[in-house]
């Protein structure tokens, strides 16, 4: 029996330290109920302190607000007062002017940093050229050289000119001597080439031609005027001489005298019958002198005429105008085949129409390729440095 009371968990006793933790217990309820009221007490204190401080911040803000309202009066009263009003304007104007003053600055600054670059750039290609080698003064001497000869052969169609500046440059080239200009070297040499066998225009023989057409119409003129004085001449030899007739002294009237008065009647009425006839002929040597005036007057014409035309075609040739050129030509061949005041005409129409075949201004030919081949050279340098 002793042995079951011992097993059996029931008849045990309960053990002492379950006393000692609700003592412990007590005792930490009552330090959480101070720490509690503390909080408490702080909070209260905190809502006194913030309230207080609220009141006087509220306080604060009436006094701020009565200074503000003090001071815009204040104010107001100020910027009524003459004096203070003038001083404004003043003021605003010295503002204005200052403003103004700003801004132009501000342009001067801008114009003054412009040219300064602009200068830093006029310094930099200054110092290039300063650096530049001999051989760099002699590639842009080729380079200058060959630019003159496309405008003399553009602008001016001077063929002799280009090719004397092309082989201008391929000799400056060669005193060079850079096997890298070789190339450049060649395309001179085609360019040269080019322009030997391109079939362009004498200019100056033509304008030669012109003036050996002009002196031809003087000399077929003058041939004509030859043979009309000969002809003149010739008539003048041809016309009949008028007779005079002789007075006759009175005689007796008997047989004798009336067969002289007769005879004398019939003389003096033959004699105005030729005087008649020699009127008619000075009447028509006068009228073939007005003609022969009015025609060395047409001659004249056609011979102003016909050399203005062709002092027109060789102005025309110098000035490289093709289209008043053949113009000018048209306009004196269509003169010679439907006048006839020139004895050569056959001859000068010939030549005319040899001349009006020539085609001034020809499709130029391209000679830019040594200039720009060139130009990449020089910049394969400039990358260098």
């Amino acid at each position: 029996m002793s042995t079951q009371g011992d097993s059996d968990p029931k008849s045990k006793a309960p053990p002492s330290k379950p006393q000692a933790n609700t003592n412990k217990q007590k005792s930490g309820g009552a330090i959480l109920g101070f720490f509690v009221f503390l909080t408490f007490l702080l909070a209260v204190a905190g809502i006194g302190a913030g309230y207080y401080v609220w009141q006087q911040t509220q306080q604060q803000l009436q006094a701020a607000e009565v200074e503000r309202q003090a001071l815009k009066h204040a104010l107001g009263n100020l910027d009524e007062n003459p004096r203070i009003q003038k001083f404004s304007h003043s003021f605003n104007k010295k503002v204005e002017a200052t403003n103004s003053k700003v801004q132009q600055l501000g342009k001067d600054l801008n114009t003054i940093t412009a040219e300064q670059k602009r200068l830093a750039s006029a310094v930099q290609s200054t110092s290039d050229i300063v650096e530049r080698s001999q051989t760099g003064w002699m590639l842009k001497e080729v380079e200058h050289v060959m630019r003159m000869s496309q405008h003399r052969l553009l602008l001016d169609r001077d063929f002799d000119g280009a090719l004397a500046g092309l082989k201008a440059a391929d000799q400056r080239l060669n005193d060079v001597n850079d096997v890298r200009l070789i190339p450049i070297r060649q395309s001179i040499a085609k360019q040269t080439q080019t322009l030997q066998q391109f079939p362009h225009p004498d200019y100056t023989g033509l304008q030669l031609q012109l003036d050996n057409i002009i002196a031809q119409l003087k000399d077929g003129l003058i041939e004509q005027a030859t043979q009309v004085v000969q002809v003149s001449e010739t008539n003048e030899q041809q016309q009949p001489t008028i007779p005079q007739a002789s007075e006759e002294e009175s005689q007796p009237l008997d047989a004798k005298r009336i067969w002289q008065i007769s005879k004398t009647f019939i003389l003096e009425a033959v004699d105005k019958i030729k005087i008649a006839l020699s009127d008619s002929v000075n009447i028509t040597h006068g009228e073939q002198k007005i003609a022969l005036f009015i025609e060395e007057q047409e001659k004249k014409r056609a011979y102003d005429f016909l050399r203005n035309k062709l002092l027109g075609a060789k102005y025309s040739v110098s000035t490289r105008d093709d289209t008043a050129f053949h113009q000018q030509l048209n306009a004196a061949l269509a003169w010679l085949e439907n006048n006839s005041q020139f004895t050569n005409s056959d001859l000068l129409i010939k030549e005319i129409t040899n001349l009006n075949k020539t085609n001034l201004t020809p499709a130029l030919p391209d000679i830019s390729e040594p200039s720009i081949l060139l130009a990449k050279y020089m910049d394969t340098l400039k990358d260098k440095k």
